[in-house]
């Protein structure tokens, strides 16, 4: 369904008469339509404003159906505006109703994206092995379910924690099958999310300037047609990308811009990670600004402890306590690094925490 004003009259028209009749049913379905409506575009302050309405009805429900819509669009919600914790207390919630009941109540989210969204949640959480693991069951599940676009819809969900896990063979993996899944049942905005998965893949294998154009053209026909999931997380390895390349400028402009768009688009899990970029941006460029690139390191740390994202904080305190060593203060990175590294009790074997484990060996 399109962005159009056409879209939300008829939406508003709908939710009117399911009011008018006090189906609970549909007014709780009309607003999960529009809540994917505003995510679809980036409006995530608007989805999650959704989300609560449809929480207020489902308090006043007996459908097991519309309490369960409530939890999955609530958790999905909360997680992108930067409620990490509220997040994962309405994704459990659903997880209960999920094991209490079985396929039945299943039946509401045809695409288990439910699992997805509690694996992201995970990972943010500090919980990388975990994460992995649920992500695994989404791709079961929907398998199982024999339904070839959920099943494209959950792959993509899949590569992207594979790839916030740091597998890039396992990311590469689920967006080629996404991607065949996506073309075989013409569902157009993944197939583009797909290539621009590949294309960020393409960077990261250091395949750069290709990648980079491949990830620019697919951007800009994303934009085009308003469809801003993912594109901050696309933004972001572009970025990077520049920098690789010597056009670091462009990087850190485009990150700027990147931040303005999150900062009005409320799409606020995204911004310790940003800060983190940013400040390796700053550094890389041909009059590094060591102290403004110290300002975004801070910044980065103290959002991601108040979100609760010990993912992105672990990424953060790994780059900042690497240029406190190149400073020449190895004993300030360890102290930094050493509890961020110890708050973790699993996904010892994964890039993020392996790095996090070299440096601190080098520090002392």
């Amino acid at each position: 369904y399109g962005e159009s004003s056409a879209v939300s009259e008829a939406l508003k028209r709908s939710m009117a008469i399911a009011e008018e009749r006090g189906d609970t049913g549909h007014q709780a379905g009309i607003l999960n339509m529009e809540h994917y409506f505003h995510g679809r575009k980036g409006d995530l302050r608007s989805s999650l404003d959704c989300a609560r309405r449809c929480r207020a009805i489902a308090d006043k429900s007996d459908d097991p159906a519309v309490k369960a819509l409530a939890h999955a669009m609530l958790g999905r919600a909360l997680q992108v505006t930067g409620d990490i914790a509220g997040s994962r207390t309405e994704l459990d919630s659903l997880m209960r109703m999920f094991s209490d009941r079985g396929p039945t109540l299943l039946s509401y989210d045809p695409h288990y994206y439910t699992y997805i969204s509690l694996a992201r949640t995970l990972w943010l959480q500090g919980y990388p092995t975990q994460a992995l693991d649920v992500a695994r069951q989404g791709v079961q599940a929907s398998e199982d379910m024999g339904h070839p676009a959920a099943l494209a819809l959950v792959l993509a969900g899949a590569a992207s924690v594979s790839l916030w896990a740091g597998d890039l063979d396992g990311a590469l993996y689920h967006t080629d099958l996404s991607l065949a899944h996506a073309e075989a049942n013409a569902l157009g905005p993944l197939v583009a999310i797909s290539r621009a998965r590949k294309a960020e893949l393409e960077i990261l294998h250091g395949d750069t300037k290709r990648g980079i154009n491949d990830l620019q053209a697919i951007l800009e026909r994303l934009h085009a047609a308003r469809h801003e999931v993912l594109t901050t997380e696309f933004n972001m390895v572009l970025a990077q990308g520049l920098a690789t390349i010597g056009r670091a400028d462009e990087g850190k402009a485009l990150v700027d811009e990147t931040i303005r768009r999150v900062e009005i688009s409320g799409e606020l899990f995204y911004m310790p990670e940003l800060l983190r970029v940013k400040a390796g941006l700053l550094l890389s460029m041909r009059e590094g600004d060591l102290r403004a690139a110290t300002t975004c390191f801070n910044d980065s740390l103290e959002t991601s402890r108040r979100q609760g994202t010990r993912g992105w904080e672990l990424r953060t305190a790994t780059d900042f306590a690497k240029l406190l060593a190149d400073q020449g203060e190895a004993e300030n990175g360890r102290m930094l690094l050493q509890p961020v590294y110890a708050g973790f009790s699993e996904g010892f074997d994964t890039a993020d925490l392996r790095a996090a484990k070299e440096l601190l060996a080098t520090l002392g």
